[in-house]
């Protein structure tokens, strides 16, 4: 294809010129794929005109029904429906759609039709609801109309190798209509879209540029922009991407790109990724769970809980204990080595089912001593840790079992799906009741997957159950080489305490082998607590041979004993320390509480521990692109935004509290644009309040951050700066007079001091100066820095004061320092008449008016943080630059939080 000219003269392209029929457009598109082999649509032989017609048909249908299929993964919808629009616009003849594509890199094919074949471009960040959003967007080559309806996977080595979802589909017209064909030509396209998430006026610009990555890997033909129209739909604050990641017709959200060639650093081995993962989530014993609809159902399967790692060509098979077990289950470690996979790391259960389809632990432990292994084994996979060099982790379940879904699809036994079980709670324990199961194990949507019981997976049991560590036994009657009972103990703070005998359970065989195995043992009891008992061989687990048994029991005696054990197997994959004693508790209903104060903690902490330190709730914030860089000169990560704004919500949530909220956000770091959100999203988080600010602020519905969860949420927005207003909402004021009200009702006084062109020991008198006059006054006063240059002096007030009475008093002080101060600072609003003096700004008490929140991020280089600081620090050499997210935290442990006054206004403004 011929390269630009320097001149506006278009040169011609063949492919994309006015023609007839679409079919010479498509030769690119054919010559680039085998069509007996990749699923893709070829281009079929029929007048491309009626193939046209009825793809477009089907399409305006479907839009016209609502298209696509109903799902629950749905976080939001677009900001208005498409029935907004006049009936006769509805379904114009043209169709587009957008696929989510994971090739070499995951981006979105918009397409569009235009004579009979859809002229596609590759956007690799994806349309935006922003105008001031430009997104990139390559041209590839035509597609077929057919190609409308293609979701799939495109096979490894063809071109486009990866996952294809239908992301977006409906109808379009151009703006006036009838234009395609020209406003393509011309490299200005502005339409107006119909679908089920992109509704409203987009433009398509092309600019000078030529080439690009496609997004699989190859030039693609011009480069455009693609960006919404300033309409009634545009809405910064709707990241449709995030909010809006299924696919229209499957429900799908997970895709997975091409296998990648040569291990990543972890797949060098299957031990080393092992050893990423970590170990496994443990499920924590309930008697109930609140909520049923927050959460997915499993069958609990009586088996050996196995971490399947593949790297490359080679796969072991892990106990959860880190032990090696390939070579016990040679059939799963065979299959599993099969899986088109370049690494993986699975979460199963090894089992072998009985004559009435039940996993048997017996039947497995006759399976693995018997050398013919005649019964049939079975690993039932659940969940999906890493994959082809991405950690799966921090992603929610439902898109790991996604993933896993289809990376067992087409396999044989022994590797099986372990299916999610709909339907009512109540039926679902009935059900698996009767069944003959163990019970069920209930894991919680949106989870991430973190080791240990962190909540996240439960289990509802139809017996109690326990795993104990065998700490002796006694010898059964008359004989001195069978064991009539084993003496037992469980795992509490680090330590073994005595849990009891049992003594029912066993065969003959049992008996012998059990006492083979432990040996004669010592006189004496091995753990602290334990009873004298006559003719005991009591064991010390710390020195001779370990063994952890499961008992069923009826309760926990006052003393800390099972009542009425009874011996069901042993548990080779176990140490006596794992034994941990399981109460089951009564519900997981109610809030998280809030993390652990980062006064007990040296450093923020991790996401994990901030997640894991108390029981998840069924909306629970997702950290996306952790590692995106958002302070590139200091290397500060998306996450490490999350975890200073989790440590410091101690003390940060209470000056949130119930105060409408203004977000600054810097979504591609801060040395790249920056855009202020004041109105909340359609679509929030259940976690997330929201207040009606009323009609004095246009009936808009604005941010509260009152939980962490909400402050983890906005840090993920890369909503660095919080401004906060200066009257609040109680929680309790819920009609419209009551919150009208609150409102109306300032908590503090606020001088916001701006330095000019002068020394910093200019601001440090001005600020002294103010203090001296409220001093005067009888009131209190904090101060803060504003994380720039200035600082800010809050004056906290009684309940009953005025917006206008506020402003008013911080006007006459304002003056009165500016008087005293005349050579220094001004009160002068127009900055060009400042003279370079500082300005006493005490136009922030107004209604609806915000301040910066104390502990708040800005965009300067080091994170620096709004901090309260005390009088005494206020001097000529305090550098507020010192202050940062690193050194806040430590700063908080040792001094509190020195701005906690401020909430606590007592005294009403005195008439000045």
């Amino acid at each position: 294809m011929a390269s630009p000219t320097k001149t506006k003269r278009r040169v011609k392209d063949p492919a994309t010129e006015t023609l007839s029929s679409p079919e010479p457009r498509l030769a690119a598109y054919r010559a680039k794929r085998r069509f007996d082999v990749t699923p893709e649509p070829s281009p079929n032989a029929r007048d491309a005109d009626e193939a046209g017609k009825t793809v477009t048909e089907s399409r305006s249908s479907q839009v016209a029904r609502g298209g696509g299929k109903k799902t629950s993964r749905v976080a939001a919808r677009a900001p208005e429906e498409p029935a907004q629009f006049p009936a006769q616009a509805v379904a114009p003849a043209l169709a587009f759609v957008v696929q989510k594509h994971d090739a070499r890199r995951l981006h979105y094919d918009v397409r569009l039709e235009v004579d009979g074949a859809m002229v596609s471009w590759a956007v690799p960040k994806g349309p935006s609801f922003d105008p001031t959003v430009r997104r990139l967007a390559v041209q590839t080559e035509d597609h077929p109309m057919e190609y409308n309806a293609f979701e799939g996977r495109i096979p490894e080595g063809e071109y486009g190798a990866g996952d294809v979802l239908i992301w977006d589909r409906g109808t379009y017209e151009t703006v006036p209509p009838g234009q395609a064909r020209a406003m393509l030509d011309k490299g200005h396209l502005h339409v107006r879209l119909f679908g089920q998430k992109l509704i409203g006026e987009w433009h398509f610009v092309r600019t000078n540029g030529r080439g690009g990555d496609d997004g699989a890997g190859n030039a693609g033909k011009a480069q455009w922009l693609m960006f919404k129209a300033k309409d009634r739909l545009a809405n910064p604050a709707f990241d449709v991407i995030a909010e809006r990641p299924e696919s229209v017709v499957s429900g799908r959200v997970a895709t997975r790109g091409p296998r990648r060639v040569g291990p990543s650093e972890q797949g060098m081995s299957a031990s080393v990724l092992r050893d990423k993962v970590g170990e496994p989530l443990l499920a924590t014993a309930v008697t109930t769970v609140a909520d049923p609809s927050g959460w997915l159902f499993e069958v609990k399967y009586d088996g050996y809980r196995l971490f399947v790692c593949k790297a490359g060509d080679e796969l072991r098979l892990y106990t959860r204990r880190g032990n090696d077990w390939t070579s016990r289950f040679t059939q799963i470690a065979a299959s599993a080595g099969k899986l088109p996979a370049r690494e993986c790391v699975i979460d199963g259960e090894a089992c072998v089912l009985d004559e009435g389809g039940r996993p048997s632990f017996a039947a497995l432990q006759e399976w693995l001593s018997d050398s013919k292994k005649a019964a049939p084994i079975a690993y039932f996979a659940f969940d999906l840790l890493w994959l082809d060099g991405r950690d799966l982790r921090a992603e929610p379940i439902e898109a790991r079992r996604e993933l896993l879904e289809k990376l067992l699809e087409g396999q044989r036994a022994p590797l099986v799906f372990s299916r999610a079980v709909e339907g009512e709670m109540s039926a679902i324990l009935r059900a698996a009741k009767q069944a003959g199961l163990e019970g069920i194990v209930c894991k919680r949507k949106a989870s991430p997957y973190v080791a240990g019981r962190g909540g996240y997976w439960v289990k509802l049991r139809f017996d109690r159950r326990q795993d104990c560590a065998v700490v002796g036994w006694t010898p059964l009657a008359n004989t001195t080489d069978s064991v009539g009972a084993l003496l037992l103990a469980v795992a509490q703070e680090g330590a073994l305490v005595y849990a009891g005998r049992v003594g029912t359970g066993f065969d003959t065989r049992a008996r012998a082998d059990l006492a083979r195995r432990l040996g004669s043992g010592h006189p004496a009891p091995t753990i602290a607590g334990a009873p004298r008992v006559k003719d005991a061989h009591w064991i010390d687990p710390g020195r001779d041979a370990s063994l952890v048994v499961e008992c069923a029991f009826a309760e926990w005696t006052r003393d800390g004993s099972m009542r009425h054990p009874r011996f069901l197997r042993i548990r080779e994959d176990k140490a006596p320390l794992d034994c941990v004693r399981e109460d089951p508790v009564d519900a997981l209903a109610g809030p998280s509480p809030a993390p652990p104060s980062p006064v007990r903690s040296s450093a923020p902490p991790t996401e994990a521990t901030a997640v894991a330190s108390s029981p998840p709730r069924r909306d629970t914030p997702k950290l996306a692109n952790p590692a995106k860089v958002l302070f590139p000169r200091d290397g500060l990560t998306k996450k490490d935004i999350w975890d200073y704004y989790t440590a410091i919500a101690p003390v940060m949530l209470p000056h949130l509290a119930g105060r409408p909220l203004t977000l600054q956000r810097y979504p591609d770091g801060i040395d790249s644009e920056e855009w202020y959100q004041q109105n909340a999203p359609d679509k929030s988080p259940g976690f997330v309040r929201l207040v009606d600010v009323g009609p004095r602020h246009g009936a808009k519905k604005r941010i509260v951050c009152d939980n962490v969860e909400t402050l983890q949420w906005l840090a993920n927005l890369a909503a660095l700066t919080i401004h906060q207003w200066v009257s609040h909402v109680p929680p309790d004021a819920a009609t419209r007079a009551a919150i009208d009200e609150a409102l109306g009702q300032p908590d503090y006084v606020v001088l916001d001091l701006d330095p000019g062109d002068g020394p910093w020991s200019h601001l440090v008198r001005v600020a002294r100066t103010v203090r001296q006059l409220i001093d005067a006054l009888a009131l209190e006063s904090f101060v803060k820095t504003s994380g720039k240059r200035g600082v800010h002096v809050v004056i906290p007030v009684a309940k009953g004061s005025t917006h206008d009475k506020a402003t008013r008093f911080a006007e006459q002080a304002a003056r009165a320092v500016a008087k005293v101060l005349p050579d220094i600072c001004t009160v002068e609003r127009m900055k060009e008449k400042r003279g370079g003096k500082l300005y006493v700004d005490y136009g922030q008490n107004g209604e609806g008016r915000t301040i910066v929140s104390p502990y708040t991020i800005r965009a300067r280089d080091g994170a620096v943080v709004s901090t309260p600081i005390t009088w005494d620090e206020l001097t000529d050499d305090l550098d507020p630059t010192t202050f940062t997210i690193r050194t806040v935290v430590s700063r908080i442990q040792k001094q509190g939080d020195l701005f906690a006054g401020v909430l606590h206004g007592s005294k009403p403004l005195p008439h000045v």
